[in-house]
């Protein structure tokens, strides 16, 4: 849980949602959203709570997009 293979997967997603991902000077990931609010996405995670505060993150954007 929380390998670079789960966060890749879950940017490909969001990729194809129509999110625009852009590479960080640092190594990180910026996910930008339609509506402009971003996410930071670690390259290579540490922590194993790391992929799912990402996917919850995106999760709370995408429903106020909905909304």
């Amino acid at each position: 849980m929380g390998s670079k293979k789960d966060v890749m997967r879950v940017i490909n997603e969001v990729a194809s949602a129509g999110w625009l991902v852009e590479r960080t000077r640092g190594g990180h990931f910026r996910l930008v959203a339609p509506g402009g609010q971003s996410v930071i996405a670690a390259g290579t995670p540490s922590d194993p709570r790391a992929l799912l505060n990402m996917k919850s993150r995106i999760k709370r954007i995408q429903q106020e997009i909905t909304s």
